[in-house]
């Protein structure tokens, strides 16, 4: 979608001269959210066109069709603002979650719900690279009533420098009732079938959407916190604990809440618990059962903490009851 223009923004940096710096703060803000109601507008529209859902979309996730003997793709095309950074642990996680379930639903009969029960990835704690990115997977095998499977993922930069690696298992089940999984048709997308979006056009579960994520537009262009919405608290040293509201804008297909989603938000409550600057190493989640619609709390906990290295371990629960297991290796700078 050909972003629209923003005029405010240009004479922006003379007015915030002039009345000081809370109005400079505010004019960040007014800036990021017009530049982040365009990415979602443009989520929206892409997910009307392919399919697929919206955290995907907003993240700038796309598929690629294989070719006979080539192992399944997907790409990673963050929006400007995000493009300079190394990609987020939501967006790596999100992208090794769809790569590996994109190479085993090959192997699946069409129309299955596939559920990540485990996902690992191990990350290079590099700081300058671009934040693009490609993944590709291969399975690792498929049980013979085609009801489990596990498969290993790449992620390399815009260079060919290799980002992560990982693995994954899922299992294949049916779709939710009253829910129809279609085939992700990626062609649509290099076929320019995707028409702009207007805000008057949303239809209502869309309208939720839109206000679920630009609601929380800030002074921060961190596209990860900002989506995922989480309202952080200091518990104690050592610790952090928060919450998050969970709607469509972080289900994945069949309503649930996505595996990158949980991903990430493990990975950054670890990164809370640990009060200087770290990168992410590694994450390894159990995911226990499905997280519907409703808050999500997230708790972490370092267990060890070394000169070079902290350990962390993380959870999300809902209703009492933990959804999503984590463990967090983080490298501190």
């Amino acid at each position: 979608m050909k972003p629209t223009s923003h005029s405010e923004s240009v004479c922006g940096r003379r007015t915030a001269q002039k009345l000081g710096p809370q109005s400079a703060a505010n004019r960040s803000i007014h800036v990021h959210r017009a530049s982040l109601e365009r990415q979602v507008l443009n989520a929206l529209a892409r997910r009307r066109a392919v399919g697929l859902h919206f955290l995907a979309h907003v993240l700038g996730v796309e598929g690629e069709a294989p070719s006979v003997g080539d192992s399944p793709s997907m790409r990673l095309r963050p929006p400007p603002s995000e493009g300079t950074r190394h990609p987020s642990s939501l967006a790596l996680g999100t992208l090794a979650d769809l790569t590996m379930g994109h190479a085993i639903r090959t192997n699946m009969p069409t129309g299955l719900r596939l559920a990540t029960s485990g996902m690992t990835v191990h990350t290079r704690p590099v700081l300058d690279v671009s934040g693009s990115a490609y993944a590709t997977a291969r399975v690792s095998w498929v049980d013979v009533e085609r009801r489990m499977a596990t498969a290993t993922v790449q992620i390399y930069g815009e260079s060919d420098e290799l980002l992560a690696v990982g693995s994954g298992s899922f299992s294949a089940l049916p779709a939710p009732k009253g829910r129809i999984l279609r085939d992700i048709d990626w062609s649509r997308l290099q076929q320019g079938a995707v028409s702009e979006l207007r805000l008057e056009e949303l239809d209502d579960g869309e309208r939720r959407i839109w206000e679920a994520v630009v609601r929380r537009a800030t002074d921060s262009a961190d596209l990860q916190e900002t989506v995922l919405g989480v309202d952080w608290q200091t518990v104690s040293p050592e610790r952090s604990e928060g919450r998050a509201l969970v709607g469509a804008h972080l289900e994945n297909r069949a309503g649930h809440l996505q595996g990158g989603a949980a991903y990430g938000m493990i990975a950054l409550a670890a990164q809370r618990a640990v009060s200087t600057e770290t990168r992410v190493a590694e994450v390894r989640v159990q995911f226990l059962r499905p997280g519907r619609r409703g808050t999500v709390w997230i708790h972490a906990r370092v267990l060890r903490r070394g000169r070079t290295l902290a350990f962390i371990h993380a959870v999300v629960e809902q209703d009492g009851a933990q959804i999503a297991d984590g463990m967090v290796t983080l490298v501190t700078m």
